[in-house]
Parts: C-alpha cells; structure tokens; sequence
C-alpha cells in the first residue's frame, strides 16, 4: 500500500488577524468571508448611488434647475458618504467611520480610498489579486489585438 502525504496546511494559510495601521490606530482585522461581505456591500451600495444619478442624468441636464442640479448632486455625496460610514462603523465598530472621515479632513474621496485600499488588501489575502491583474492585462492584449474591420 502506498502512502500518499501532502500536507495542505502548508499551501493553504490560515485567515489570521492582520495588523493594520489606518487612521493614526492599529487594529486587527480578519480578512474573512464577513469581512468581504463588508466591503462588497460598501462597494455596491457606492456604485449603486452613482448609478441612480447616472440614470437621471438627461433628466438632470434637461429638467433640473441650477439649484435642484447642485442639491441633487450634494444629496448623492452624502448619501454614498453616509453609507460608507456606517459600513465602517460596521467592519471596526461604532464610531469608527465617522473617525476615519474625521482624521482624512472630511473627504469622500479619501474615505473611498482607504475603503478601495481594504478591498485590495482582502483579494491579496484571498489569492485573487493576482488572478485579477492577469485578467485585466488579457482583456487588454485582447483588445490591442483584435482585428479591426
């Protein structure tokens, strides 16, 4: 009879609690299945507000006042900003995301960053980062390559 020895636990790691400075804090943050929940759902629920604007965008043009253009605007930055708060406040806990939005000047945009960087750090984590680029780069060579005609 021949024994077959692989050891698995070699290849496949453990999800362990990584130590990540973010705000000024360090805290540890599992990069799990709830954890990519978390930032899925933030991630959908930011695209999901711009693609609601997108779909009133002949509306917006055409129809809305200078005035209604700047308040619905606003009221979409808010909201996404908003959502991505109490996501955070979600993924590190209460008051979290308000902190994070306080300590990067109130920006949006760089509270979206840092909820991009995580989502970067959990595909590294999960394996898929690379997977990712090498399909970015062969839907690119597919494209330069493609005959045109």
């Amino acid at each position: 009879m021949t024994a077959i020895n692989f050891d698995l636990d070699k290849k496949i790691p453990k999800a362990e609690v990584k130590t990540i400075k973010l705000g000024g804090k360090e805290r540890g943050l599992t990069f799990n299945d709830e954890t990519r929940k978390l930032l899925d759902d933030m991630t959908i629920k930011l695209f999901s507000t711009a693609h609601a604007f997108d779909d009133k965008s002949d509306e917006f043009i055409n129809d809305y006042t200078v005035g209604e253009r700047q308040n619905s605007l606003h009221q979409a930055i808010c909201a996404q900003r908003d959502s991505l708060i109490e996501g955070l406040d979600k993924l590190f806990g209460k008051g979290e995301g308000k902190r994070l939005y306080d300590y990067y000047g109130n920006s949006f945009t760089k509270l979206s960053a840092v909820v991009r960087e995580l989502v970067k750090l959990q595909d590294q984590e999960d394996g898929i980062a690379k997977s990712n680029a090498d399909r970015k780069h062969q839907v690119k060579r597919a494209r330069y390559t493609k005959k045109r005609g």
